[in-house]
């Protein structure tokens, strides 16, 4: 007898739900649609092409050549705590 009852429950909500797509048919296809351009957006494999080499043991040369002014890079400000003479040796 329980088995039935659950049986006739099962085809009330099977039934609910096939009706409650008839009804809005629109909607569902609509639905459906937005998801799957969802789902190309989300999982669509990467544009971004990876090129490799095989590592190597060897020596790395590079021969520049310019012309210009040489600037020195940082510049440091000294400060002490006390004034005086440095004597050399």
């Amino acid at each position: 007898m329980n088995f039935i009852n659950s049986n006739i429950v099962s085809n009330r909500k099977i039934s609910g739900v096939i009706s409650f797509v008839i009804r809005r048919k629109y909607a569902v296809i609509l639905t459906l649609i937005m998801l799957l351009i969802a789902s190309y957006f989300i999982f669509k494999p990467n544009s971004i092409s990876i090129r490799t080499a095989v590592a190597s043991i060897g020596r790395v040369e590079q021969i520049i050549s310019a012309t210009g002014k040489v600037e020195k890079a940082d510049m440091a400000d000294l400060a002490f705590d006390r004034s005086g003479r440095v004597s050399w040796g």
